[in-house]
């Protein structure tokens, strides 16, 4: 079954934080090939109205925006009840270390630039769900080696 044939209730919603249009672009149409559905938003600010009014399964949100930044909008993610258990993967091209001094209740980090592969298996594993197998990948064959008798 494609992703696109999957039943609604079996796919997740992902929203996609971040100041760079292009990027929330390109996630939300990489994260609806792979089922999801996602929708964007520019800042912490835009994304707080986003959450009221609608609970996603996930939430990928970038460190360094104009308005509200990640930080602040995690803060205010694990300080609401409603929204406090959401999954936050964040994103930076920051250095791990330092985002840990600035956000605290992430459950997972990519640094920027990562790879689309990364980003699955960690939004994959965040929602309890086995990766789907790729096109390209094949069964391996089973090696044996023989030994002299």
């Amino acid at each position: 079954m494609s992703p696109r044939q999957r039943p609604q209730q079996q796919r997740s919603t992902i929203l996609v934080i971040d100041d760079e249009p292009g990027i929330v672009d390109v996630l939300i149409a990489v994260l609806e090939d792979a089922g999801h559905r996602a929708s964007g938003a520019a800042n912490g600010q835009e994304a707080l109205s986003k959450l009221k009014a609608s609970l996603p399964d996930l939430v990928l949100l970038d460190v360094e925006m104009p308005v509200l930044d990640g930080g602040a909008t995690l803060s205010a993610m694990k300080a609401d009840p409603r929204l406090a258990s959401v999954p936050v993967v964040l994103m930076s091209g920051i250095v791990e270390s330092m985002v840990k001094r600035r956000c605290r209740g992430h459950d997972a980090f990519l640094r920027k630039p990562f790879s689309l592969d990364d980003l699955l298996e960690t939004i994959n594993t965040l929602l309890g769900r086995a990766p789907p197998r790729r096109r390209t990948d094949k069964p391996r064959a089973k090696r044996t080696t023989s030994q002299p008798k």
